[in-house]
Order: structure tokens, then C-alpha cells, then sequence
């Protein structure tokens, strides 16, 4: 991948979380209009890019989508994916990815055993209530579960849009469940797999 390639990719990336662009990476199969060599050779960062392209441009994808669906579009500097800690998220999120179904019955076993001590139902993952995030939301923020997990099971359940519609909050959930939105659509989820491991972990504790 040429500093030019990796530029326009990590824009299109970059605008594809972006809650201030419309745009959409498969809408658009990832190309930009109007993005021209000689404003990429005029930029003062094209170290980074060209140090960036080395990876093949699969392995440069991932490597954005990862820091992105971590960071947000606050990440907005080359920068700052040109470090150990970006290295570190990508590394981390490709063993996720590659033990997803595991994770997937790991952390929602850990959210069984939350409800069963406190003898709350499973809808009461998703309820908003006094102007309080929902459990399953804060879950995903205080890094209980794995933003997958929560990802999967939005894609099963459809919880989100309900929680849009009931809470008052404006920044933090709009904001937040857009990145998730934004993220799920690189991710390959085959839902009758995971539909399979969810009825597994709580249907056992109903027998």
C-alpha cells in the first residue's frame, strides 16, 4: 500500500465513524471524491501514512476499523495510530476477533450470574429507568462485556433502537451506540451461531 493509498483509506475510515459526515465505507466501497496526490504531498504527516502502508491493505482495514471502533472519530490524527498503544488495540482486537464465539458465551455468562444474584429478569438488561443508562449499556462502557457481545446481541434482540426511543440523555448513548452502529458493519456475524449460544447460557438457568 502506497503513503497515498493508506492516506485516502484511513480518511474513509476515518469518515465512516464520523458522527459529523455522511458517509458510509460500503456505500461508497470505500472511495472519496476529491482527494488528490497533490494535497496528500503537501501534508507534513506522510510519514505516518507511508509507515502505516506497509501492511497489505486488508491487514491496514482492520487495523483502522480496530483503533476506530476503540477510539471514535476523536481520533483524528495519523499520529496517533502510529504508536504502541494503537499496535497494542489492534492486536487485541484480532484475538477477539478470531475467539469471538467464546468470548460471545463468556461474557454473557458473566451477565446471567449479574442477574441471577440480584433476581433481576433479562429485559431489565435493556430498561431505562430514573434517567439512568440501561445495565446492558453500561456493561459495554465500564468494559464488563466486550463491545462485540453487545454488538451481537443488539443484532439478535434489536434492544438499541428501544433505548433511543426511551432516554432523555442526549450525548453519551447517541454518540456511542452511533460508533457501535457504525463498527457492526465490518463485522461478519453469522446471528444463528451466536442466537444458539445466547439460548444455551440463559435457557439452561430456566430448566
Amino acid at each position: 500500500v502506497t503513503g497515498f493509498e493508506s492516506y485516502k483509506l484511513y480518511l474513509a475510515v476515518w469518515q465512516h465513524f464520523s458522527l459529523s459526515r455522511d458517509y458510509n465505507y460500503f456505500k461508497y466501497n470505500g472511495k472519496l471524491g476529491n482527494i488528490t496526490g497533490k494535497a496528500y504531498e503537501n501534508r507534513k504527516d506522510k510519514y505516518f501514512f507511508e509507515a502505516l502502508g506497509k501492511r497489505n491493505k486488508g491487514d491496514l482495514l482492520q487495523y483502522y476499523v480496530a483503533n476506530f471502533a476503540h477510539h471514535g472519530s476523536e481520533v483524528q490524527w495519523i499520529g496517533d495510530l502510529h504508536s504502541k498503544e494503537s499496535e497494542d488495540v489492534y492486536v487485541h482486537w484480532q484475538k477477539r476477533i478470531q475467539s469471538l464465539s467464546y468470548i460471545f458465551e463468556k461474557d454473557l455468562k458473566e451477565v446471567n450470574e449479574f442477574l441471577i444474584a440480584r433476581g433481576l429478569e433479562f429485559d431489565r438488561l435493556f430498561d431505562v429507568e430514573e434517567d439512568e443508562h440501561p445495565i446492558i449499556f453500561r456493561f459495554v462502557q465500564q468494559r464488563m462485556i466486550e463491545v462485540e457481545t453487545y454488538i451481537i446481541m443488539d443484532k439478535i434482540l434489536g434492544f438499541s433502537k428501544r433505548i433511543a426511543n426511551d432516554i432523555k440523555e442526549s450525548y453519551i448513548f447517541p454518540s456511542e451506540q452511533y460508533r457501535y452502529d457504525r463498527y457492526a458493519e465490518f463485522l461478519n456475524l453469522e446471528s444463528d451461531k451466536y442466537i444458539k449460544i445466547m439460548k444455551g447460557v440463559f435457557d439452561a438457568t430456566t430448566e
